[in-house]
């Protein structure tokens, strides 16, 4: 019985991955995101690539610096694809500061660490990771 439970949560969370749009996951490595969705929110922007560095220095303005790393065992649980790993502590992003941020529907960004992750809301799914965002 364990095991037609485990293989049912294991076909759910295969469908939910593979129902996540390309451009949730595409990120290519050097800390720049493409975003290719057309509609706007607010001042958020979503069709152009997003300048984390100018980003990092606007947080390091705004005074949001400090946050420490990781340990090196969880930081390891934190892949993008995969679910939140279970008891992580995550922070909510300021509003003057989530401002900066694309935005996706269904998705939100946390402070996880000193990193800055988007989460699909419905299944706690990484979908993208900012490494050192608060340094």
């Amino acid at each position: 019985m364990r095991h037609r439970h485990t293989l049912w949560i294991n076909a759910l969370l295969a469908i939910s991955l593979a129902s996540l749009p390309a451009a949730v996951l595409a990120n290519n490595g050097n800390g720049q995101a493409k975003h290719s969705q057309g509609n706007n929110h607010g001042s958020n922007k979503q069709d152009k690539d997003i300048d984390w560095s100018d980003f990092r220095l606007k947080a390091k303005h705004m005074g949001y610096t400090g946050y420490k790393p990781l340990p090196p065992g969880i930081a390891k649980k934190l892949v993008r694809g995969q679910p939140l790993p279970p008891g992580i502590a995550k922070k909510t992003v300021p509003g003057n500061l989530e401002r900066l941020l694309p935005y996706y529907p269904g998705r939100e960004w946390r402070i996880v660490g000193n990193d800055l992750v988007s989460v699909v809301i419905s299944t706690a799914i990484v979908a993208e990771i900012i490494h050192d965002a608060f340094d």
